[in-house]
């Protein structure tokens, strides 16, 4: 039985993971373009911060929106990476939840989260994992069944 379960929470969990992060493009996509559409203009401070969590630089963007103080961390634009200190920019913020900004260079106060192949490639192992346990599983009650079915021993 716990077979059956950690094989379905595995094959579950991955491909769950996996076609989270073939939509995140899309969703990425729409939240730029909403933001781009509807959000309101603010001036932000920005810091450089040399080779973030994964080896990227990074841009500690702060502002402030209706008097409330918010940051976020995006990616440097460009193969270069931050070349100097940054100055005063703008960035695009959202009315309703303005704790998401568009920067000026394209990025949005989650660019730096979406890291897309190691997930994706944990996620399609795991689901092949699951299913791989899956079959074991039901092959496994399949025989334990036929052997301990009457006459079902040998002639």
């Amino acid at each position: 039985m716990l077979g059956a379960v950690l094989a379905t929470v595995a094959l579950i969990g991955g491909l769950a993971l996996a076609v989270g992060v073939v939509r995140s493009p899309t969703a990425l996509a729409a939240r730029k373009e909403r933001l781009a559409r509807h959000g309101i203009a603010v001036t932000a401070g920005g810091s450089f911060r040399k080779g973030g969590s994964r080896g990227t630089d990074m841009l500690r963007i702060s502002y402030e929106y209706a008097g409330v103080p918010h940051e976020g961390s995006i990616p440097c634009a460009g193969p270069t990476g931050c070349a100097d200190p940054p100055g005063p920019m703008s960035v695009r913020v959202g009315p309703h939840r303005p704790g998401e900004f568009l920067a000026d260079n394209g990025h949005t106060d989650d660019s730096a989260s979406r890291h897309s192949w190691p997930v994706l490639v944990f996620g399609l192992v795991l689901a092949l994992g699951g299913g791989a346990l899956g079959t074991g599983v039901v092959a496994y009650r399949v025989q334990s069944r036929r052997a301990a079915a009457p006459g079902a021993g040998p002639p």
